[in-house]
């Protein structure tokens, strides 16, 4: 027998968007859009990270978005990227989208779940198969998903309105009457690459992390989710204050994280040492230099890693590069000659070396590399570095 509930959803002219976003080992987000009237699919974006272009994509996404704003239109997400391509859209279709969090209200129905169950948990759950094997972006299972929580909803009496009244009570707002910072302190962040500290009420670091955009890092922390992971549970009912430190490359971020964990060795971090030559990933025969852009806009941050784990990092500026730190540099890297350090590099650790490495291996083909060898020049170098200020070059292995 078909419910209130399900009456309401399938009568025509009742518009249901459902946005799933799936985050990358990579951090790309990919995402598929549904819209429905009154239960039947009439509209469908896609896009993957990496395979399509995404301007389209988004351009279709909010039209499709638009059509839910007025009521009684709703839009239910899910998945670990919604967050951040929603951010994407225009900021008055924020304020006035009906969202509801379908993990949150299938967990709210359904006392076995767990705030964080996967997928495949909660679609058995429902009694619904989900195979891991389909590609995610052509799965039906969370619309599936969707439509059996709606009926569950509908037979224990709910409308649409006591959907939103049992999300919304389920979230936790954080409280920042013990903090040095509040809502518009954290809102005020730049969106860059940094590391961040987190203090307790007597400045001692709880907490060392990294994040590719600062802002969309530690607003994660403060959003008043209902599926908190204990560890923010935790950081949140004891962290006071923040310390942040930019950096120009998330490839940066990582080194600095890693030793600030090994100098703080705070709580919070569970792996404070970096198990060395146990990557996944392999590690290439040669040694090669990354050139990341720097926080500075006129300069570019050199890498250069080698196998037997060295990493030392140059800034450089191509108007006026210092060719001679860089000639040391890449002739001591390609094996000619000896590494003299100077107050230009800065040579990070071995850990921080392995931690570089096993970036570089899973992340390749999205940064700018180069092989080093005796015929690598400075002029190259400096070429290269020039290329990146000034365009945003295709990734990949730059070759002569």
């Amino acid at each position: 027998m078909i419910t209130e509930l399900e009456e309401t959803s399938f009568t025509d002219g009742f518009m249901v968007a459902l946005l799933e976003a799936w985050r990358a080992n990579d951090g790309r987000v990919s995402f598929q859009a549904k819209l429905f009237d009154g239960g039947r699919r009439v509209h469908h974006v896609r896009f993957r990270a990496g395979v399509d272009d995404i301007e389209p994509a988004m351009s279709a996404l909010l039209k499709l978005l638009y059509r839910v704003v007025a009521e009684p239109g709703v839009c239910t997400v899910f998945g670990s990227g919604h967050t951040e391509i929603l951010r994407r859209l225009r900021p008055e279709l924020l304020t006035h989208l009906r969202r509801l969090d379908l993990r949150t209200m299938a967990v709210a129905l359904d006392p076995g779940l767990k705030a964080r169950s996967k997928t495949a948990e909660l679609a058995a759950a429902y009694g619904l198969e989900h195979s891991t094997d389909e590609p995610i972006l052509y799965s039906t299972t969370v619309e599936e998903l969707m439509w059996a929580v709606i009926r569950r909803a509908g037979q224990r009496g709910m409308s649409w309105r006591d959907l939103f009244d049992v999300v919304q009570s389920s979230r936790s707002a954080p409280d920042y009457s013990r903090c040095e910072f509040d809502a518009a302190t954290l809102s005020a962040l730049p969106p860059v690459p940094a590391v961040y500290l987190m203090k307790g009420r007597h400045g001692e670091v709880l907490y060392v992390g990294k994040a590719a955009n600062l802002n969309r890092r530690i607003g994660d922390y403060y959003n008043a989710k209902s599926d908190l992971p204990e560890k923010v549970k935790s950081l949140r009912s004891t962290v006071t204050s923040l310390d942040y430190c930019s950096v120009g490359s998330e490839l940066e971020a990582l080194l600095l994280e890693q030793r600030l964990i090994t100098e703080h060795a705070p709580p919070v971090n569970v792996q404070k040492q970096v198990a060395e030559g146990r990557s996944r990933y392999g590690r290439p025969l040669f040694p090669v230099l990354v050139v990341e852009r720097s926080t500075r806009a006129d300069a570019v941050e050199l890498f250069f890693m080698s196998e037997d784990q060295r990493l030392v990092q140059m800034r450089m500026t191509p108007s006026r590069p210092a060719r001679a730190s860089i000639r040391r540099l890449t002739a001591a890297f390609a094996g000619s000659d000896k590494l003299r350090k100077t107050r230009s590099m800065t040579a990070w650790g071995r850990g921080e070396a392995e931690i570089g490495w096993r970036y570089f291996m899973r992340a390749k083909d999205h940064l700018h590399w180069t092989e080093i060898n005796t015929s690598l020049s400075d002029d190259r170098i400096i070429e290269i570095g020039r290329i990146i200020l000034r365009e945003e070059p295709m990734t990949g292995e730059f070759r002569s």
